[in-house]
């Protein structure tokens, strides 16, 4: 199943692959808690898929197949039975292959990330003064 969404520290770099928004911004805040106060901010955004261009080459194998057949051999019926629907089955069979191709090489192209939200993370809250502390005021000016 498709996880549209990930998260980043840096609006750039983008990991993970979450089902939703809220998904995404938990993983990020809990993994910005290694960093002890560095990360200010998660970041998610929905991935977009680049189109790999795998689909539509079957209609370029059949032309492909015919000339080299015709001129192997002169016979210019070969695969004239080949319709539309037998040459969208071997479209479909193509680009199954050469999508499975592309993972298996780590060849596919980089997906987009749009509509980024910013999430704050919590602020750790600065210790002042308080009549509690162990030191005091020391001095003249202490009562």
């Amino acid at each position: 199943m498709f996880k549209p969404f990930a998260f980043s520290f840096d609006r750039e770099t983008f990991r993970g692959e979450f089902a939703t928004r809220e998904e995404a911004a938990v993983a990020g805040q809990t993994e910005a808690l290694k960093f002890m106060g560095i990360v200010e901010a998660v970041y998610v955004a929905k991935r977009v898929p680049t189109n790999p261009q795998a689909d539509m080459h079957g209609d370029e194998v059949v032309k492909s197949m015919k000339r080299r057949m015709l001129t192997k051999t002169g016979d210019a019926s070969y695969l004239a039975a080949a319709n539309e629907h037998v040459v969208a089955d071997l479209d479909a069979a193509i680009e199954h292959a050469i999508v499975d191709w592309l993972k298996r090489h780590d060849l596919a192209p980089a997906d987009k990330f749009s509509s980024i939200s910013e999430h704050p993370l919590p602020q750790v809250q600065a210790h002042g003064p308080s009549s509690s502390d162990e030191v005091g005021m020391m001095g003249p000016d202490s009562e």
